[in-house]
Parts: C-alpha cells; sequence; structure tokens
C-alpha cells in the first residue's frame, strides 16, 4: 500500500473522516480528496498519503462512512502544524461529520 521510503520514515499519521453514508457524502469526500488534499498533503509531508474507505463500521456510528488517509511526515515540524493546525477543519468543512488525526513516531 505505501512504498518503501513513506514505511522507512519514522513519522505516521492516520486521519479518519466520517461523512454520512450514501452516495452524495462519499463523492463529495472524494472530490475533495483527489483535486485539493492530496496535493496538499504531499507537499507538506514530502511523502505518499493514500486514502481509501474503510469497510467495517464502528458500533453506534452505523449510519456513517469512514475514509482514511495513511502517510507519512519528513520532519515533526510539518506533522505537528498539520496536525495541529484548521487547515484539515477548513478542507473538509461542510462534508465530514467528525474527523479525527492521530500520529505516530517509530521507536527504535
Amino acid at each position: 500500500m505505501l512504498g518503501k521510503e513513506t514505511l522507512d520514515t519514522g513519522l505516521l499519521s492516520v486521519l479518519r473522516v466520517g461523512v454520512g453514508d450514501g452516495e452524495g457524502g462519499r463523492a463529495e469526500l472524494e472530490k475533495i480528496w483527489k483535486e485539493v488534499v492530496k496535493d496538499m498533503v504531499f507537499s507538506r509531508a514530502g511523502l505518499e498519503h493514500v486514502g481509501g474507505w474503510r469497510i467495517e463500521k464502528d458500533q453506534g456510528k452505523e449510519n456513517r462512512d469512514e475514509f482514511v488517509v495513511v502517510g507519512a511526515w519528513r520532519d515533526q515540524d510539518a506533522l505537528s502544524c498539520f496536525a495541529g493546525g484548521k487547515e484539515w477543519e477548513e478542507v473538509w468543512e461542510g462534508v465530514a461529520l467528525e474527523m479525527n488525526i492521530s500520529t505516530y513516531s517509530r521507536i527504535g
């Protein structure tokens, strides 16, 4: 799913964006991902990010679909600015019902 350079990087992020189930929310989110977010993230991160729809649904959230973006970052500053900033919220505004960013650092 991800290239060797991305997997060798010590900083990873997982973004989960929830939308209402149905084709309207999914189509709008995919359009934003392809036309705005994918290039924006790559330009800041310097490494690839991939996105796709989660198949299983969380209990109590059966009426939502979830789009997951996974990728790596070249440095902590870029990751911190992006994960802690409002850019994510502004990009997905009006489409996302909820959003969660998790970041991970490799140990060792």
